[in-house]
């Protein structure tokens, strides 16, 4: 895949699992951060970080992770949820998370990641190789 062949907007489908909800019947609060996780995991493979890590030893790591729950969602439901990035600096960036319930046909949950690129080897903080940055840059809730 080249930066050519990339779309200005990423969002993946989930299917909530019946073990999933609380004892209310919503899903758990806890469960929506392993769908961030998810989305997350697929959008860094879809921007081709997953290659720098690999070839490169630079890594993501997760610095801060939050949630606002708008809505309950409970069983059966399929969210989609929409990644986009924003606050890119020379070594962090922030991912923004909108899930969409398609029972209900609204945005249940918003949230956000701090993500901090890490040299492997070192252990500390990198810059952002600058064809990642020019693929997160086209994701940019800012419009950079």
């Amino acid at each position: 895949m080249t930066n050519n062949d990339l779309i200005d907007k990423f969002s993946t489908d989930i299917d909530i699992a019946w073990g999933e909800l609380d004892a209310l019947n919503h899903l758990n609060g806890s469960v929506y951060f392993r769908h961030f996780e998810t989305a997350r995991v697929k959008f860094f493979s879809f921007i081709e970080l997953d290659k720098v890590w690999q070839q490169n030893k630079i890594g993501p790591v997760l610095k801060d992770n939050f949630a606002k729950y708008i809505h309950p969602v409970t069983y059966p439901d399929l969210l989609t949820i929409e990644v986009t990035v924003s606050e890119i600096q020379n070594d962090r960036f922030t991912l923004n998370y909108n899930v969409h319930s398609q029972m209900q046909k609204r945005t249940t949950t918003v949230g956000k990641s701090i993500i901090v690129m890490i040299d492997l080897k070192a252990g500390i903080s990198t810059n952002i190789p600058q064809n990642i940055l020019d693929n997160l840059h086209r994701y940019s809730s800012q419009q950079c």
